[in-house]
């Protein structure tokens, strides 16, 4: 028994793990699939890690506003390749394994009344029936017998093709194996599993690993920790529950030495925080109140709501929001003797923890939804609700008696349709098997690297992908435009013009420009020729980017 229950657990890992690699290798840009990830963000990450691989200082020598774990795995995705995103790859397809890993447990928990080891494909409850029609379906909270497999493609692929999906490689889809895992964590203990020490320590330290990331993300898990504290209130747990504190914030702790350790060798502590903590909460986009006025909390609450519904409701952003809306609400209205009060609980607070987090700056970019997603994963509880339904009517066909043959059967299948949907959906994939040489980033990279210095400066934009090209590290410290404080970050850049600190410069328009326009273009001609320029196709629209050199 221990060994075909050890089989089936290997054979889940490698539907997981299969499904993640041939969905993104379709959809994100940082496949090998793809000559180039030329999203900004991602190559912004990508250049300040490899600014610390060669003894730069976040925050101190190369200007950015994200947190030190952004850059600490940008600098071993540029140690795994210097010039591209293979190591970025790796980073997405771990997140993805696990975020379908722990959407089939935390759907499989709802296949089992509470105290039940989670199932691996092919067992099933009353002694491992072969079917769901003939198991007993009234024992508490049973609706179905087990989790069909090869739905976790349908969830992968509403995520790979989804708009917030953007090019791959954010911060917010490398978070949902995080969060799944965390809302597993916390509803197998309300049904019966131990919350032991090891898992409060790590879900501390994954908390911790968020917010010294992206903190805007952390809302999930502070309403994890208000609702873990709740519950043990709730049933007296006095000295459990100060224990568990105790290791929660251990882990948090943990996960701050690291970061604190190497600013304080390089003592920069205080430009660390005050850039990602102070400029970021003060400073970016519309965070801060106008001057004189207060922040309207009930106005940044609407604007949660609001923002939290346009992205949930954008077209192309469906294929995750209806399962998340039509599970979501299946479980809510379940009965309590099916699906307790505290588990449904769990879900808003963390829901809305999350949500809060996100939108509660009153801005919204397209990648800003993405993690909500991981609540879509209701959708593959719903759906094997359904499916079993439909195999009650089917159970005499032959296919149906052969379970676990069919199973692998459709997730192959499913996995090849959902492959070729996401092809078909995602905007990502004009790019894909593209020529490299008919891209801006290595037309321009030919040229710069036939030259005898390969200074440059990506001017009034966002980082375009030239640095990771060239492989060149930047010189100046706002190395492109940051969206924080934009003005002040606007006037350095012009003055390394005037200076003349790098031997190219390379910019954007947002739309297709005349040569005229180019050499003319403010300040930059005074002190640059332009060298070369090229129309490509971006999020849209055709841009133009353009490539100066230095006037002798």
């Amino acid at each position: 028994m221990k060994n075909n229950y050890k089989q089936n657990d290997l054979s889940l890992y490698a539907i997981c793990i299969f499904t993640a690699l041939g969905l993104l290798a379709v959809c994100s840009k940082s496949s090998p699939l793809y000559p180039l990830n030329d999203w900004p963000d991602v190559n912004c990450f990508h250049t300040v890690g490899k600014g610390i691989i060669h003894g730069k200082v976040p925050y101190v020598d190369l200007l950015e506003q994200k947190g030190p774990y952004v850059y600490f795995l940008g600098a071993i995705a540029y140690l795994m390749d210097g010039r591209g995103f293979a190591g970025y790859f790796l980073f997405e397809i771990i997140s993805m394994y696990f975020f379908l890993l722990y959407a089939y447990k935390i759907s499989d928990l709802y296949c089992r009344p509470p105290g039940f080891a989670v199932m691996p494909p092919g067992k099933h409850l009353a002694g491992g029936l072969q079917s769901g029609c003939t198991a007993n379906l009234t024992v508490r909270s049973i609706y179905c017998s087990r989790t069909r497999t090869w739905l976790l493609p349908l969830l992968g692929a509403a995520v790979v093709s989804a708009k917030s999906f953007v090019h791959g490689g954010s911060w917010e889809q490398i978070s949902l194996g995080i969060f799944a895992y965390a809302i597993y964590s916390l509803l197998a203990a309300m049904r019966g599993e131990n919350l032991d020490s090891r898992t409060l320590a790590l879900n501390g330290f994954l908390a911790g690993f968020i917010f010294w990331s992206k903190f805007n993300l952390v809302g999930l898990y502070i309403a994890w920790v208000l609702v873990v504290a709740l519950w043990y209130l709730h049933q007296r747990r006095w000295k459990v529950l100060g224990k568990a504190a105790l290791i929660f914030a251990g882990g948090c702790t943990a996960a701050t030495l690291l970061p604190l350790i190497y600013f304080g060798v390089h003592g920069a502590v205080k430009p660390w925080l005050k850039v990602y903590l102070y400029d970021n909460i003060f400073s970016y986009g519309f965070n801060s109140a106008a001057p004189g006025e207060a922040v309207n909390l009930w106005k940044r609450c609407a604007s949660v709501l609001e923002n939290t519904v346009r992205s949930l409701a954008d077209r192309g952003n469906l294929g995750y929001s209806l399962p998340l809306f039509f599970g979501i609400c299946f479980f809510l209205l379940a009965p309590l003797y099916r699906i307790s009060l505290w588990e449904k609980l769990a879900v808003c607070f963390m829901g809305m923890g999350l949500a809060g987090g996100i939108f509660i700056g009153s801005m919204r970019h397209d990648y800003y939804g993405l993690p909500l997603a991981v609540f879509a994963i209701w959708g593959i509880w719903l759906g094997s609700i359904l499916v079993e339904r439909a195999e009650c009517l089917l159970k005499g066909l032959p296919l149906c008696r052969k379970r676990g043959q069919a199973e692998m059967i459709l997730w192959g299948a499913t996995l090849l349709c959902t492959m070729y949907l996401s092809y078909c959906i995602s905007p990502n994939t004009y790019l894909l098997l593209a020529d490299k040489d008919d891209m801006p980033q290595y037309r321009f990279a030919e040229r710069i690297l036939a030259s005898d210095d390969i200074s440059l400066l990506n001017y009034l934009f966002l980082d375009g992908g030239f640095y990771t090209v060239t492989g060149g590290v930047p010189t100046e410290k706002t190395f492109c435009l940051l969206n924080a404080d934009r003005y002040n970050r606007m006037l350095e850049q012009q003055e390394y013009i005037r200076q003349q600190r790098t031997h190219w410069v390379v910019t954007w328009l947002a739309q297709e420009a005349s040569e005229e326009q180019l050499r003319s273009l403010d300040t930059v001609s005074e002190y640059y020729d332009l060298a070369d320029y090229m129309y490509f196709y971006f999020e849209g629209d055709n841009r133009t980017y353009a490539l100066y050199e230095k006037k002798d």
